[in-house]
């Protein structure tokens, strides 16, 4: 509802909001936002050559950095919460597209992906991707990853330290998480009511996590963005 719109978040047209977004992160947003392919000769390439060589691995020359766009990441959230984005296969039938669509805004609010071989984070088309771009259990491990490498840095945390561009993962059998929303907002006092998502399989906007029915939730902070 128009209601729970904090005045904080920009609007996905503002001028503001692509002067949030440097380098080649501004290309890659206004191409997600058009439904348009992510050029991957421009974007892929150099990062393919240092993900190979092991350099990326290794945390060479990279540092963490507290960049992540939660304005970028929310927005986007908004714009593709009830619609798809034509430049990214839809995998509502093949298992859900939850992970697909979360992975989707961490692209629009970090900018950059990591193109390393099983353990990046990337998507290039539907049959070229990574695990962790559509897998619940390895969207986590990537994010919560010990050595340094590219692309956004995330760790467990409260439902307290929870802030929009934040994401959920929730398990429905107690067993293992099966389902990833994204944060767009965050309304005290924090509890469950008052936290409301974006996701898609099924798609919802400003849902409170309340709504929810789930035997096991944990809360993931991105704390930033590794960049070369």
């Amino acid at each position: 509802p128009p209601a729970l719109r904090s005045r904080a978040w920009l609007p996905i047209r503002s001028p503001m909001f692509w002067a949030a977004t440097i380098g080649h992160s501004k290309r890659i947003i206004h191409d997600l936002r058009n439904g348009r392919r992510i050029r991957v000769s421009r974007f892929v390439s150099a990062a393919l050559r240092r993900s190979y060589d092991g350099r990326e691995g290794r945390g060479e020359g990279m540092q963490l950095q507290d960049n992540y766009n939660r304005f970028a990441a929310v927005a986007y959230a908004h714009e593709w919460a009830y619609r798809r984005n034509p430049a990214f296969y839809d995998y509502e039938k093949l298992g859900g597209d939850c992970t697909n669509f979360t992975s989707q805004c961490l692209l629009a609010g970090s900018g950059i992906m990591n193109f390393m071989p099983t353990y990046g984070w990337y998507y290039i088309n539907a049959n070229r991707k990574s695990p962790s771009w559509t897998g619940v259990q390895y969207l986590f491990n990537f994010l919560t990853r010990q050595n340094l490498s590219v692309g956004p840095v995330g760790a467990e945390c409260r439902i307290e330290e929870l802030l929009p561009g934040d994401l959920i993962q929730l398990s429905f059998d107690g067993l293992g998480y099966s389902h990833t929303p994204i944060v767009v907002s965050v309304q005290p006092p924090v509890q469950p009511e008052n936290v409301l998502l974006a996701a898609h399989s099924y798609d919802a906007d400003y849902r409170p996590l309340s709504t929810y029915e789930y035997e096991k939730v944990r809360f993931i902070h991105i704390v930033g963005v590794v960049r070369p």
